[in-house]
């Protein structure tokens, strides 16, 4: 990898491939060196949509599709199923395998629990200005980095005596205030005179060396995973090839509403005690916000755990109904609070951990835990 020259074209809304080679994406790093060993054949365009299993439960081969529906069947001693979030339980429940969870029992661990990691969508928001710090928006990257994370009121790390809600909120300021192409944004004004020359210079100067910072902070309580919350096959939804869907059942409590409505008041002490100015508050949120597209980032339905019972693979990502089966991904993870490792992060360093497992299981077949 490359170094980080911070031109921002990974972040916000573009995405784009890093100009530079220094972004880990597997797609340019890791599957490339696994092919030059040639230990490693891809097949693009397939989707996987059974895995066998013989009568102990050890997976056999799995199935597949290709991109004319034609259906392939691969043999294996060991599997790995790195599949997103809703879709890598979906294939365990298609196939069998994992005890799946009862709601009503309140039984079974694959798609128990399924909660987002993070602060909920139930927001207050306080803003304010520090008229004495600048900036500096030509540098930009991906998501939150280049801030200051603030956790004195996050998790446990102040006193609930008396509160009514678990958890609490961090908030992240500083974070890049580039964005990228989006930078581009600033030319596409009407023709004005102020587009060229002296005029055009400075307010470019001004734009990208600002010197006041404006503050926006919007906590939000955990979401606390609880007992019907849960994925599961849904009975009236298929895909193309007739196979049920998954389906995510979830609520949103009042934990995250409680939170966010005082958390926002301890920050507007925060800020006035920082010298902040115009410091304003938002309405008191009555309501969580029911997000369609806010669960992106789901954990737990597929955790490691060192209990069967409640857990869907050991310590090594083993599955503990199915020997030979490995896994790594969001949904392994148990439901965090405000520092759980945010994104899609964990999916990477745990696939490491699950390919040690796969190591020592080929080197003495059997249960690692």
């Amino acid at each position: 990898m490359n170094a980080c020259v911070y031109d921002g074209w990974c972040g916000a809304a573009c995405n784009y491939a890093c100009e530079t080679g220094a972004k880990a994406n597997s797609a340019y790093r890791t599957v490339p060196a696994a092919l030059r060993t040639g230990n490693m054949d891809l097949r693009l365009n397939c989707t996987v949509f059974r895995l066998d299993t013989d009568e102990s439960k050890k997976v056999t081969a799995a199935r597949y599709l290709d991109a004319q529906g034609n259906i392939h069947v691969q043999p294996g001693k060991v599997f790995f199923n790195g599949i997103w979030g809703f879709n890598l339980i979906r294939l365990m429940l298609l196939s069998g395998i994992g005890n799946p969870y009862h709601p009503a029992s309140i039984e079974g661990s694959l798609g128990r629990g399924a909660a987002m990691g993070v602060g909920g969508a139930a927001v207050r928001g306080v803003t304010g200005t520090l008229d004495n710090v600048g900036g500096n928006s030509y540098p930009a990257g991906n998501a939150l980095g280049g801030g200051y994370a603030m956790l004195d009121l996050a998790d446990d790390n102040f006193d609930h005596t008396g509160l009514d809600f678990i958890g609490g909120s961090y908030v992240i300021v500083g974070s890049y205030l580039g964005g990228g192409p989006n930078n581009f944004g600033l030319y596409l004004r009407a023709p004005s005179p102020n587009m060229m020359g002296s005029t055009f210079k400075a307010g470019i100067k001004d734009a990208f060396l600002p010197q006041k910072l404006n503050l926006n902070i919007r906590p939000s309580g955990m979401w606390a995973p609880t007992t019907d919350w849960f994925i599961d096959l849904d009975p009236h939804y298929v895909d193309k090839y007739g196979d049920p869907e998954p389906r995510l059942t979830m609520d949103w409590g009042m934990n995250t509403v409680k939170a966010a409505n005082y958390l926002a008041q301890r920050y507007v002490e925060i800020l006035q005690r920082m010298g902040a100015s115009n410091v304003q508050l938002t309405d008191p949120v009555l309501t969580e916000d029911h997000m369609f597209a806010w669960p992106a980032h789901i954990r737990g339905g597929a955790r490691i755990g060192s209990n069967p019972d409640n857990s869907v693979f050991n310590k090594w990502h083993q599955c503990w109904t199915s020997e030979n089966l490995f896994a790594a991904g969001e949904v392994c993870h148990p439901t965090g609070d405000n520092t759980t490792t945010g994104g899609t992060h964990p999916a990477g360093p745990t696939s490491y951990v699950a390919a040690e497992g796969i190591k020592k299981y080929l080197q003495s077949p059997g249960d690692l835990v």
